[in-house]
């Protein structure tokens, strides 16, 4: 184990919120994404999906195996102390704000994201595009 881990996470399973931008705008591969990195993590952290405005969308819920939360579920858990250990976010266009609030929670990860709120997270990721 990491000798910079806390005692505190050693016997802990990690956290992980996915936020995740989908439905009509978007579409579904950021929640196909996602749902990858979780499936394939599962033995290491706990995943949660926060996808605002999926409602409607049976796919996405036939897609993701893990509970779905809400943003209200998230500050809930910050207000009480029960904080996620990672956020990872995959969306396009983040605001400094949002992003920067969720960094004052935890780090955040943040996947092909455009916007401002990328200068909070502690890596940005941005994938090639996909060549057919």
């Amino acid at each position: 184990m990491n000798e910079n881990i806390s005692e505190n996470m050693k016997n802990k399973v990690p956290e992980v919120a996915f936020i995740i931008a989908a439905g009509k705008k978007h579409g579904i591969g950021h929640v196909k994404r996602c749902s990858i990195i979780a499936e394939r993590g599962k033995r290491y952290f706990n995943s949660y999906f926060c996808i605002p405005g999926y409602e409607g969308y049976s796919d996405i819920k036939k897609i993701v195996k893990f509970p779905i939360i809400n943003i209200s579920d998230i500050e809930t858990r910050s207000k009480i102390g029960k904080v996620y250990d990672l956020f990872v976010t995959d969306c396009r266009d983040t605001g400094r704000r949002f992003t920067r609030d969720l960094a004052r929670l935890a780090p955040v990860i943040s996947i092909d994201d455009l916007g401002r709120g990328t200068m909070h997270a502690v890596m940005r990721i941005i994938s090639l595009p996909s060549l057919k």
